[in-house]
């Protein structure tokens, strides 16, 4: 007697059913029919004994109009019309062969469970696609795919060639398994000698998901090799093919660009964000640097200050901008590669006494920054000369730019011709509300950590510092006015002699080298006009009673 093999009944749910009670708990029209037409229903009752069962499946008519009746009789399931009327014996005839002819090609339990989803064809394709399937599986030679909206493609055993349409990354297209048409556009772009054309084929390629041309077209725009330099589209391009595995991309996407062409030596022209920046100076892992032009026109502060008071950087409304809006701006990647800067800043406000100014006083603040201004020292300090320090607004014309630099009711800055100017007063506005120019700078992280760095930025705007580097202001409170005399004089790096000038508003000055007439104003200087000596000033100088005979 020959042995029978017994095996289960696998339902719709995934349930294997070994027993007739079962097969009638979890009863599926299709699946049962799909199991008639090849013979395993037939066979699996005669293995479990159903004798019964079987014999009136061997005499039953498939081609009878009541046949799905009789075969749930047979059963013993409740016939539905309802269910009935979506499954045929013909169909499940055709998804038998189907089966039959997929089993040549794989025998992943996974696949033949979704025979449903099987294209062998170009027909069976669109077929499948139309219906609404979310995934296809290709057993076939060559495909060309359509343009419906989040389809995943995957091949069967050996890998179909497909040909994918333009833009089916935004479509939501996936494919796995497959030869695409990609292979022939990478042995193009590879041999291309036109630049432009040849970041045009790696775009190609790199829109139907390859990820060496993803890599290659990132490249193209980190370098601006037949396309304009671009970060945003780097990190877009290096990230997709990250994603997909590519170690190099992986690797790359650690530094934005200009880190690399830090450290490859270039100090001008380097994308960072939307602007292009030039560095100023080094230290170990840092980096200083500004933007290589003024990249947008801004008042240093929004409101006017009494007599006596004044903005200053930690206040003012254009670091408030820099650190919040303007940082923004950048990308999550570039902001962590910013750090963190403890700026001293020095400036000055006048001092006054009843209704006579008696000089301006040096302040220090100190503030923590991520994006800043230069103060008036780094700007003498970073740039060789006038013509270096000369920057123009988008539209091309050279214009004044800001420094953080402030003194009372003015802000310091650079002028469209590159001199460096402390305490500004255009057309007889205070400068602090004047619309100039632009120029953030910023410490810049050369390492591969991303850890926010504090880093102690000093700038001695207005020289507050003694010859032994000791503060030479620490209060200006109850001060008095000879004492206040001799603390300016320090501060100014000038002495009583120089300003031994009897003032009144109808005397006139002579050298007393030359006796040539004295040009000038007393607030802001006089040089002789003869033998050129010069008597320096100071606002307020002439008016304190030292400065009396």
């Amino acid at each position: 007697m020959a042995r029978r093999y017994m095996f289960p009944l696998i339902m719709a749910d995934g349930v294997q059913v070994r027993k007739l009670e079962e097969l009638r708990d979890h009863f599926d029209f299709n699946c049962v029919l799909s199991y008639y037409a090849d013979g395993r229903l037939l066979e699996w009752l005669e293995t479990r004994y159903y004798d019964d069962e079987a014999e009136k499946i061997k005499t039953l008519d498939k081609n009878a109009p009541d046949f799905n009746k009789n075969l749930c009789d047979i059963l013993g399931v409740k016939y539905s019309e309802e269910e009935a009327a979506h499954a045929s014996l013909s169909d499940a005839s055709e998804k038998n062969e189907r089966l039959n002819e997929l089993r040549k090609h794989t025998a992943d339990n996974k696949i033949l469970a979704a025979v449903d989803s099987v294209a062998f064809t170009q027909e069976d394709l669109m077929r499948l696609v139309n219906s609404g399937k979310d995934t296809v599986y290709l057993c076939g030679k060559q495909f060309i795919i359509p343009e419906n909206e989040g389809v995943t493609y995957i091949g069967v055993d050996t890998p179909p060639k497909v040909e994918l349409p333009n833009g089916f990354i935004s479509l939501g297209i996936k494919h796995k398994n497959v030869k695409t048409n990609v292979d022939d556009i990478i042995s193009q772009a590879k041999a291309c000698k036109d630049e432009v054309e040849r970041a045009k084929l790696w775009r190609t390629a790199a829109e139907m998901g390859d990820a060496e041309a993803q890599f290659e077209l990132a490249c193209c725009y980190e370098k601006g090799i037949g396309v304009e330099q671009s970060e945003t589209e780097m990190i877009k391009w290096y990230g997709e093919s990250a994603e997909q595995g590519n170690e190099k991309a992986q690797k790359l996407l650690l530094q934005p660009i200009i880190v690399r062409k830090i450290l490859d030596g270039e100090r001008r022209d380097l994308p960072f964000g939307d602007y292009k920046w030039q560095v100023l100076e080094i230290q170990e892992d840092y980096a200083l640097i500004i933007t290589m032009n003024i990249v947008e026109m801004r008042e240093y502060d929004t409101q006017e200050y009494p007599r006596g008071e004044t903005a200053t950087w930690e206040t003012c409304a254009l670091r408030q901008y820099l650190n919040n809006d303007f940082f923004n701006k950048f990308n999550e990647q570039c902001r962590n590669k910013i750090l963190t800067a403890d700026i001293l800043t020095s400036g000055s406000k006048n001092y006054y006494q009843g209704s006579f100014s008696m000089g301006k006083i040096p302040l220090t603040v100190n503030t923590k920054d991520k994006i800043f201004l230069l103060s008036t020292d780094e700007a003498e300090k970073h740039f060789r000369d006038n013509s270096e320090r000369i920057a123009r607004e988008p539209k091309g014309e050279a214009m004044l730019w800001w420094l953080r630099s402030f003194a009372d009711g003015h802000a310091c800055g650079v002028s469209s011709g590159g001199g460096v100017n402390q305490g500004i007063e255009i057309n007889g506005y205070k400068s602090m509300r004047y619309i100039a120019g632009v120029r953030p700078a910023l410490w810049l992280s050369l390492g591969n950590d991303i850890k926010n760095v504090k880093l102690v930025v000093e700038a001695d705007s207005v020289n507050n510092k003694d010859s032994d580097g000791s503060d030479v202001f620490s209060t200006i409170d109850s001060i008095s006015n000879e004492e206040l005399a001799k603390q300016m004089q320090k501060a100014m790096g000038t002495s009583s002699d120089a300003h031994s000038i009897n003032y009144s508003s109808t005397t006139k000055y002579n050298c007393d080298n030359c006796n040539g007439s004295l040009k000038g104003s007393i607030f802001k200087g006089l040089h002789c006009s003869e033998c050129g000596k010069v008597y320096g000033g100071a606002p307020g100088y002439a008016e304190h009673p030292m400065y009396k005979k």
